[in-house]
């Protein structure tokens, strides 16, 4: 009964192999899609600004500064499929990554939200309120959302009830902490179909036109951190996204030990028709 045995082991340690990768994969992992005009970023508020580059991880507390007429696109992957656009005259920090949050002092954010894994959040705070979605499209100000997709709740930062957007609505919030909504007109509705492309495909890992900011910092090898501390092809924590052909290996070699093991248990040496050494049978 030896060799059922080791098969049944060998089918054991394949699945964990493979569970594993599978797991380190639905991490959630932000990385620069697309890097147009002066856009900078550091690893922390205590770190030195440094040009964004298309590839580069944004680590949790990674920060993004746009200069006015600039833009950068990021990409969210692992337990889920996002996109977040940073309009010029951005300044926008990653403050969590479950849930994912982007924090926004100035400027502009837009967002596709695609795919969220159960028990997954979407965030962007800003000084007024904080927008949360499960799957949707829209976009913040510091005292303006607007909700192109589904909708979205919009939390008070000071407290009091939390109001739902509708799509194709908007909420701006005056220092008071009073809330007035308005309908979106053609012009916001235009903005959102005219990045709403270039968004989906990053959203779903597809290429993108990949711009850059025209530096002449190196992007670095693989894992190796830039100027800015961020490391430009390892994600949060140093783990790394696992190589999609080694999770597809494991697959096809856990499919191929499972096809092997069943061919043994089947094979009339191990159903008790063949004596063993001593006499008796299996």
């Amino acid at each position: 009964m030896r060799k059922p045995f080791i098969f049944m082991i060998v089918l054991f340690v394949a699945a964990a192999t493979f569970g594993a990768l599978t797991a380190r994969a639905a991490a959630p992992v932000a990385r620069f899609a697309t890097v147009e005009g002066d856009v900078k970023t550091r690893s922390s508020a205590q770190g030195e600004w440094a040009p964004a580059k298309a590839g580069q991880t944004l680590a949790k507390g990674g920060q993004i500064r746009t200069a006015s007429g600039a833009q950068c696109l990021v990409a969210i992957s692992g337990d889920q499929s996002s996109a977040l656009r940073a309009e010029g005259g951005t300044e926008a920090s990653l403050s969590s990554l479950e849930p994912v949050r982007f924090d926004l002092r100035t400027g502009k954010l837009l967002a596709v939200v695609k795919d969220l894994k159960s028990g997954s959040r979407f965030e962007i705070a800003t000084p007024t309120a904080i927008a949360s979605v499960r799957g949707t499209a829209f976009s913040a100000e510091p005292n303006q959302f607007e909700a192109f997709e589904d909708s979205v709740e919009l939390a008070p930062v000071g407290g009091g009830e939390p109001t739902v957007l509708e799509e194709g609505f908007g909420a701006s919030f005056d220092p008071s902490g009073g809330i007035e909504t308005f309908e979106l007109g053609d012009e916001a509705k235009g903005y959102f179909a005219d990045a709403s492309s270039e968004m989906e495909q990053a959203a779903s890992g597809g290429e993108t036109p990949a711009a850059d900011a025209g530096s002449s910092e190196p992007a670095g090898e693989e894992g190796e951190a830039g100027s800015d501390g961020n490391v430009l092809d390892d994600p949060v924590g140093g783990a790394g996204m696992p190589d999609m052909d080694e999770v597809s290996a494991s697959s096809e070699n856990l499919a191929e030990t499972k096809d092997e093991f069943s061919d043994v248990m089947d094979d009339e040496e191990f159903l008790g028709d063949e004596d063993d050494d001593d006499g008796g049978s299996y």
